[in-house]
């Protein structure tokens, strides 16, 4: 069974540049947006933390940081959008919303990469109570 040192090294070769684009997937080599929608009637603000997931309820490191103010829907919109573009490496991270005109308590979701590149955040009001909603996909 003849083998070679070229032959070794070809396929070696071969092997690493599949690995690398592998390698570029699970690192994050990407980044990724934050997409936030306000389905209320009012202007929305918001303030958003993104950190280094580190555990189940615990996050590390602080990636973002940022207040946002969500315009209310426009003519004939179902939702007023502000798109951040390229917020973060692409990697899993504890996301935290704050609105500002709710009872006070940070909302929370655990964000792990997909086929999709964004982060959404989405505001409703409750329509029993009235209350503000923050849903996350």
């Amino acid at each position: 069974m003849p083998s070679t040192r070229r032959s070794y090294l070809a396929g070696a070769g071969l092997l690493a540049s599949g690995l690398a684009g592998c390698a570029d997937v699970l690192s994050g080599g990407e980044s990724v947006d934050l997409v936030l929608s306000n389905y209320t009637a009012e202007t929305q603000p918001v303030k958003v933390e993104l950190l280094e997931e580190a555990g189940e309820t615990h996050g590390g490191a602080l990636v973002l940081g940022r207040d946002f103010e969500i315009p209310a829907p426009s003519g004939d919109e179902t939702a007023g959008t502000v798109r951040a573009a390229d917020v973060a490496p692409r990697d899993r991270y504890l996301v935290r919303v704050l609105p500002k005109w709710s009872d006070g308590r940070w909302r929370h979701h655990h964000y792990y990469p997909d086929a999709a590149d964004a982060i959404g955040v989405r505001l409703h009001r409750d329509g029993a109570t009235g209350g503000l909603l923050v849903r996350f996909g």
